[in-house]
């Protein structure tokens, strides 16, 4: 009877372990998008500048594989806004906190997990052994004050239960990546703006060559 308890047991913290580690790796991924989106619109924003000010370009295209011309001045006030927002998001997130809380809430599961797992091998025989973990487990749960999301629970559920099905891959390798397209879409049409312009400038500077 204890050795079946040992068992789910085990198999309760593995989940709950992978899916914070699960969570920490996206939120990993979260801040660095977010703070190389925030750069590139920046620099974007100081290459038109240079632009305007010293070539006289006053149309960019944030698309260099298109015809789609905007004003600088416009899309200027663009950059202006979305760096706003985009610092008012990452500040409100607190990415870097959350992602210090659940790292090292995963590290403390993981570590019971492994514990749990060694007397579940050795027959699992020993009930104070069992309350110990299991109370050092719940309170974990209790005083860590963060939580995985239920994306990264499906994730590790079908992981440790070795279902990996189509919902599976689809939450792996696609779902879990959607919050990043926002950070994605920034960082293209900033790094375009920036080729744009120094095309402009390179073109200019001939001219007057």
């Amino acid at each position: 009877m204890i050795q079946e308890l040992y068992g789910k047991f085990k198999k309760d913290t593995k989940i709950v372990a992978y899916a914070r580690f699960n969570q920490s790796k996206r939120l990993a991924r979260k801040s660095w998008w977010s703070l190389f989106s925030i750069s590139a619109i920046s620099f974007s924003l100081i290459m038109i500048s240079i632009g305007e000010k010293f070539f006289d370009v006053k149309e960019i295209t944030p698309l260099i594989f298109t015809s789609i011309s905007i004003q600088a001045w416009v899309f200027s006030l663009f950059c202006s806004i979305v760096i706003l927002a985009l610092s008012v998001a990452i500040s409100s997130s607190k990415i870097d906190v959350r992602y210090e809380k659940i790292t090292a809430s995963a590290i403390k599961i993981n570590k019971i997990s492994r514990e749990v797992e060694l007397e579940y091998e050795l027959g699992g025989s020993n009930v104070e052994k069992y309350e110990s973990l299991l109370h050092e487990y719940n309170l974990s749960l209790i005083t860590d004050m963060t939580n995985h999301d239920e994306i990264d629970f499906h994730i590790a559920k079908l992981s440790i239960n070795n279902k990996k099905v189509f919902t599976f891959y689809f939450n792996y390798y696609f779902k879990q990546y959607l919050e990043l397209f926002p950070y994605f879409i920034i960082s293209i049409i900033s790094l375009s703006t920036i080729m744009s312009v120094i095309i402009k400038i390179i073109q200019v500077s001939h001219l007057s060559c």
